[in-house]
């Protein structure tokens, strides 16, 4: 197990490497050795994932199994998007990110056992769930490209023009196509929940379902602004992650808590 950890971090790292020497050298883009070092760090990473929540007693669904599950999520996300979409200057970040959600888990280890088995309903939910959060993670990463990239353009940066970096228009309508699917996804979850679990709203659970109502509303009014109204540039970019940080606090917030605070 340590082993698949052990390797996902060097392969993370290589790859976090070669693509920050190909950003800051204007190297030019061959992102085939970056694709081969995170597939191997991203399947590495999902083996490691496996036998941490896989264990004898249940599923360990920890918060920081969790983290790492959607990190891998993501990784594997990215990096099969590479080959058709600019995300390069957007690789250190990601894979950065695994490695330390890597480290965090093995070194504060946490248990939160679950028992899933029979449960189809309650796993349709946190598979959706998770796959929802996942493409709001990485909108909110194509956010902070956008902004980035923005402020580079108006103050006449030649980084602005690097060939890693696309178009703002290219980002907006990647940063949307995200903010849909999350939407969709977190719809279908809510859905779930709302109808067939026995009460979403007890003290256990009542903040996250609150908090993740609000954040569909949230995003709901941001796409129809976009479309209807014509809401772009800082707005969809400052909505996006208000909205990602309303549902991190909605899906992290209390398990934090109970977990490193309350132990």
């Amino acid at each position: 197990m340590e082993l698949f950890a052990l390797s996902a971090i060097i392969f993370y790292a290589l790859a976090v490497y070669q693509s920050i020497l190909i950003i800051t050298e204007k190297k030019a883009l061959q992102t085939r050795p970056i694709f081969l070092f995170s597939a191997i760090a991203s399947i590495s990473h999902l083996f490691w994932v496996g036998f941490e929540i896989v264990t004898q007693a249940g599923l360990n669904l920890s918060i920081t199994n969790v983290a790492a599950l959607v990190s891998v999520l993501i990784s594997i996300i990215m990096t099969l998007s590479l080959q058709k979409v600019k995300v390069l200057t957007l690789l250190p970040v990601v894979y950065g990110f695994s490695i330390l959600i890597i480290v965090m888990t093995y070194l504060l280890p946490t248990m939160y056992i679950s028992d899933l088995s029979g449960n189809l309903p309650l796993i349709t939910h946190i598979v959706l769930t998770l796959f929802a959060y996942a493409s709001f993670l990485i909108a909110s990463l194509f956010a902070l490209q956008m902004a980035y990239l923005d402020y580079q353009l108006k103050h006449k940066r030649a980084l602005a023009m690097h060939p890693a970096l696309p178009s703002l228009m290219t980002i907006e309508k990647q940063l949307v196509r995200l903010l849909m699917l999350g939407l969709t996804l977190l719809s279908i979850s809510l859905t779930i929940a709302l109808v067939t679990f026995e009460n979403p709203f007890t003290h256990s659970q009542g903040h996250k379902t609150v908090l993740s109502v609000i954040a569909w509303l949230f995003y709901a009014v941001l796409l129809w602004g976009h479309f209807k109204q014509g809401w772009r540039n800082n707005k969809v970019i400052f909505g996006t992650l208000i909205g990602t940080t309303l549902l991190s606090t909605a899906y992290f917030g209390s398990r934090l808590v109970k977990e490193f605070m309350l132990g």
